[in-house]
């Protein structure tokens, strides 16, 4: 009887030791594929499909939090429907200039459009500002130029 209970123990014991290290593996896996992650261009362009993207400079490896701005910016220019993209590296700086057209709109509804784009920014100028960045919104006649820096 004691070696059966001992038998149960160790197969118990195998099988813990063993989910154990495949839990370990699946945690090195994932975080080697999150060191592997896309480049960001290659995040925006996902997410901006329908719009002409264009990178200036060299990428280089941004921290999370600024690329989870840049990522929920470009989420709402695809809603926005935006034209064009420019995501520009430069020595000191990263910024992603956009533009959007409002051509369609007459001009009292292009007033009232600009307000919801600029509301549908809220929460990221403030968490830009607290990163060190800004939003500039250039407007012409039939377009609204953003610029994030």
């Amino acid at each position: 009887m004691l070696q059966g209970i001992c038998t149960t123990v160790t197969v118990a014991l195998e099988t813990a030791l063993q989910y154990q290290q495949s839990k370990q593996s699946q945690l090195s896996y994932s975080t080697s594929a999150l060191s592997r992650c896309a480049p960001l261009s290659e995040q925006l362009s996902g997410l901006l499909d329908n719009t002409r993207m264009i990178l200036v400079g060299t990428e280089r490896p941004l921290t999370t939090a600024i690329t989870c701005i840049f990522l929920r910016t470009a989420e709402i220019l695809s809603n926005i429907l935006c034209i064009y993209c420019r995501l520009t590296y430069g020595s000191q700086s990263i910024s992603l200039e956009a533009m959007i057209s409002l051509s369609e709109s007459t001009p009292s509804e292009g007033e009232g459009h600009s307000e919801k784009i600029i509301l549908a920014f809220g929460d990221l100028v403030f968490a830009a500002s607290c990163l060190g960045g800004t939003l500039q919104i250039h407007t012409g006649a039939n377009q609204k130029r953003f610029r994030w820096c």
